[in-house]
């Protein structure tokens, strides 16, 4: 399964660790940057550094809940931490870190920070890859139980495809040669079965391959 991320893709077979790490390399210049107290922010190096780290985060944003960097700080620890989880079968755990990661990124926009883009592009990401874990339970069960679920998740696949779109289709007005972004927006059109977008965003993305490559 191959989750958006900018330059991250993650594999969800790998290790819980692993996973941990590679997402956090994602947080590591923002995070390094912010100063809490008079204590500066330590990558982790553990899962059990990344907790700590949460907690600390957490306490800094209560004595300064205005803080879109500390918020955004938040959003992508509990997406790190929401993708250990995922993981490790711990679907209820899963989707509270999911919602709350999804909450103090709008925080971060709401408040005026200043990498709205890359904040943006977060939330729509987060909806894709909830969306795309849903697609890989799809299986060939075919009994009536199998069946309705595969509707169910059909349903939710629908559902998490719009959420996930207006972020995308806002990432393309600021930046309309990002690959990462027309290629998630050629998945969705895909997905709701709009054969037209689909082919629009394909020649889009073969154009600025093309492009590069020159």
């Amino acid at each position: 399964m191959l989750f958006l991320g900018g330059t991250l893709r993650i594999d969800i077979s790998g290790k819980l660790l692993a996973i941990a790490m590679l997402a956090l390399n994602l947080i590591a210049s923002s995070v390094a940057a912010q100063n809490i107290g008079s204590e500066p922010v330590v990558i982790p190096e553990s899962i059990e550094e990344l907790d700590a780290l949460i907690t600390k985060v957490k306490a800094a944003l209560k004595n300064d809940p205005h803080n879109p960097y500390l918020h955004d700080d938040l959003g992508r620890l509990y997406e790190t931490q929401m993708a250990v989880e995922s993981q490790a079968g711990n679907q209820l755990k899963s989707e509270k870190l999911f919602n709350l990661a999804i909450y103090h990124f709008e925080n971060a926009l709401s408040y005026n920070h200043n990498e709205v883009y890359r904040i943006t592009y977060s939330i729509g990401r987060l909806y894709f890859n909830k969306m795309e874990i849903i697609r890989n339970q799809i299986d060939n069960d075919f009994s009536s139980g199998g069946l309705a679920r595969q509707a169910q998740r059909q349903k939710q696949i629908l559902q998490l495809a719009d959420l996930a779109l207006p972020y995308f289709q806002q990432c393309e007005k600021w930046n309309a040669n990002d690959i990462e972004v027309i290629d998630a927006l050629m998945q969705i059109y895909a997905i709701k079965d709009d054969l037209a977008k689909t082919q629009e965003y394909k020649s889009k993305l073969e154009r600025i391959r093309e492009d590069r490559d020159t």
